[in-house]
């Protein structure tokens, strides 16, 4: 092949890759996702048989990924027909819904819409302010460690110092704790609360904590040169969501 006619090759390719880059460039970048890779620290232990310093990243366990699986739209029906989506948010003296604007809408005017899997929606109320706990169930209290707790609250009884006393000596004869639903009202938001007594110095409490699911570890690392896992209690069973199943 002449030297002319591998110019005319080197050229032509050239002006193909040039047209390649050039529509590559023109189109639009496909968002990704960020994915938290969780923070960055370092774990120092030092003891008398064994000094590790080891490069550790950690994030908080959550049950955010609950409130995901469930979609509520919030839309202001104005009194001239009109209709908007607002969202609940927080100023510097409250929480109130607010449209795209940031304007604020009266709650009066706000219906809540549970958005379903076809489309459709459905008109929902929110959850009432709990006023009577009713236990529902009961779980064995070595399990109320396996929850993923969001709070906890003592529990006290100021006209029936008895009847509270009498359910924490079930509780403990029984070794369980009791179960039952709360919500705090104006919203969507419901947790299971769990309660257990507390016994010191010959005075009791009923500790009540919050929770939504049991815990579900993602982090986990491979045991390194395949050594045997000589800690059976680290074995952790698979757990579903509380709120489906308790």
């Amino acid at each position: 092949m002449s030297a002319q006619k591998l110019v005319s090759v080197s050229e032509s390719r050239i002006e193909a890759l040039k047209s390649e880059l050039t529509t590559k460039l023109e189109q639009p970048k496909a968002k990704q996702k960020r994915v938290f890779a969780g923070f960055k620290s370092r774990l120092k232990y030092t003891s008398e048989t064994l000094t590790v310093d080891v490069e550790v990243r950690y994030e908080k366990d959550t049950s955010k990924g609950l409130e995901q699986k469930r979609t509520i739209v919030h839309r202001a029906v104005m009194p001239d027909g009109s209709s908007k989506v607002v969202e609940n948010k927080p100023t510097p003296y409250k929480w109130c819904y607010q449209d795209a604007e940031g304007k604020e809408v009266p709650e009066s005017l706000v219906h809540h819409y549970e958005l379903l899997a076809d489309g459709a929606e459905n008109e929902v109320a929110p959850f009432e302010r709990t006023k009577e706990i009713e236990i529902i169930k009961t779980v064995p209290m070595s399990e109320v460690e396996s929850f993923l707790i969001e709070s906890q609250y003592e529990v006290w009884s100021t006209d029936n110092i008895s009847g509270a006393w009498a359910v924490s000596q079930e509780l403990v004869k029984k070794d369980i704790a009791a179960v039952g639903k709360l919500s705090f009202g104006r919203g969507f938001t419901e947790y299971w609360a769990i309660f257990y007594p507390v016994r010191k110095d010959g005075q009791f409490l009923i500790v009540m904590v919050l929770t939504k699911m049991r815990k579900e570890y993602k982090r986990w690392m491979s045991i390194p040169n395949g050594q045997p896992d000589t800690n059976e209690k680290c074995k952790t069973k698979k757990a579903s969501s509380v709120l489906q199943e308790i």
